[in-house]
């Protein structure tokens, strides 16, 4: 097959009428056309990227039944790993989300919820992408600006409170074995939206569907008994996410003093939490998976080791505030 340049990439702009179409066996000629060409792109513009999402886009608008949503939406997000280099695989993600984020209005209640299907299977890829690449630290640090400039808008925010909604249920299924440094990259950019978010809707959708629902619904790395039924992130430890998470949060100015009497309640929680499953509540040493032929990706408030308790003089602190 021969190559194609950002010249002849144009091609898939004649494909929009195709990829709309009423007949479902026109758009999936459409799409099987796109698959196969892609695996010879060379490189692409930014605005290339986004003209193939948007007829990606309504390809899927068209797509009316169950059946044939789940598996456009299979593979549309398994297109990713089709492009021959990874710079185009992560435009390829990257395009999706501006897509998402700036079609996410015109999407009407009956469409809703096979977008939020695509966002889902557009996540499982990208985990199990991330996987497969074994956390290459600039990988991992170009999908949190995808996080935090891409899917997160200030004025849009219906797609970030879609992905925060999904990120344990899919993870879990994906990556039930996702260790407590890896677990943690991918936590980092929410936390940070937490932090810089004024969206009332998103911060709670944060703390309920993502922190509590950790606390609550999952079986984290435990050294008691684990809870029987509940899916098992069995490599998470706890503590981490008690430690590093706090310390960040309470240590950022950028947190108004209503988020941090809010946050404070739970922060005991999760004190509860961690205190019924371990036999001590300071976390161990972190550190990365042992990797062949990699380095391990570098979180910024990630110590050598991480600092013993304060919950105690940081409520304290809030209360004079």
């Amino acid at each position: 097959m021969a190559e194609l340049t950002p010249s002849e990439n144009n091609k898939f702009a004649s494909l929009g009428k195709s990829l709309a179409h009423t007949e479902k066996e026109v758009r999936d000629k459409a799409v099987e056309t796109i698959r196969s060409e892609i695996a010879s792109l060379k490189e692409s513009t930014e605005l290339e990227m986004m003209k193939l999402w948007k007829g990606l886009f309504y390809a899927f608008w068209m797509s009316d039944k169950p059946p044939v949503q789940e598996e456009l939406a299979i593979a549309l997000s398994k297109m990713m790993v089709e492009f021959r280099t990874l710079k185009l695989t992560m435009s390829y993600i990257k395009c999706f989300w501006d897509t998402m984020v700036r079609e996410w209005r015109g999407i009407d209640r009956y469409r809703l919820d096979k977008y939020c299907l695509l966002i889902r299977k557009m996540m499982d890829q990208t985990f199990l992408l991330l996987n497969s690449r074994k956390w290459e630290p600039s990988l991992v640090e170009e999908y949190k600006e995808i996080v935090l400039h891409s899917i997160m808008h200030p004025d849009y925010y219906g797609p970030m409170a879609q992905y925060c909604e999904s990120f344990l249920e899919e993870l879990s299924a994906t990556l039930p074995h996702i260790s407590s440094f890896d677990f943690l990259s991918l936590l980092r950019p929410i936390v940070e939206i937490f932090v810089e978010s004024k969206q009332n809707v998103l911060v709670n959708c944060i703390v309920n569907r993502v922190f509590i629902s950790l606390i609550s619904d999952y079986n984290c790395f435990t050294e008691k008994e684990p809870v029987e039924g509940l899916p098992a992130f069995d490599k998470v430890d706890l503590r981490y996410v008690h430690s590093i998470f706090f310390d960040y949060v309470f240590g950022t100015e950028k947190v108004a003093n209503n988020k941090r009497k809010y946050f404070s309640d739970l922060e005991l929680k999760y004190e509860e939490k961690v205190k019924s499953c371990y036999n001590s509540v300071d976390a161990p040493e972190l550190k990365a998976p042992s990797r062949e032929e990699e380095s391990a990706p570098a979180i910024k408030e990630q110590k050598e080791k991480t600092p013993k308790k304060k919950a105690a003089a940081r409520r304290t602190k809030n209360k004079k505030k």
